[in-house]
């Protein structure tokens, strides 16, 4: 049975076995799926520790900058971008660690494996080179 203010009451078992009902507060609909959407973030891949690194270097923000931004420390947040052993965040720093990427990632896209624009001076290397 629904109650004031959207409580209801719940049979529940004490932890002696013996039962009681308790209030419960129910949830909107709007606080479920945030609720999802919050679960949703928590498990989406991030990118890559080089991209991550190349999203903080592009809005020029440090390390020291990231860090103090989600509490932890530095050599946290290097950790998280290393290339040669990168770690994940965990927990609440990863929601917003993620979000951070997500919003630099929209600020800065990234090359879309598109090949490198060719070096003009390159061609002319090679044909010396080839000469020689």
């Amino acid at each position: 049975m629904v109650g004031p203010y959207g409580f209801c009451t719940v049979n529940v078992r004490q932890s002696c076995g013996l039962w009681g009902r308790v209030w419960v507060r129910r949830c909107s609909m709007p606080e479920m799926f945030d609720a999802v959407d919050a679960l949703i973030a928590s498990r989406a891949p991030l990118p890559p520790a080089e991209e991550r690194k190349r999203l903080r270097v592009a809005h020029g923000l440090t390390l020291d900058d990231v860090a103090g931004a989600l509490k932890v420390r530095r050599a946290t947040v290097s950790a998280w971008e290393s290339a040669k052993k990168p770690t994940e965040p965990r927990g609440p720093e990863r929601e917003a660690y993620a979000r951070l990427l997500k919003q630099l990632a929209e600020l800065y896209p990234g090359t879309d494996d598109r090949p490198a624009p060719a070096d003009p001076g390159l061609r002319a290397r090679r044909e010396r080179q080839a000469h020689r």
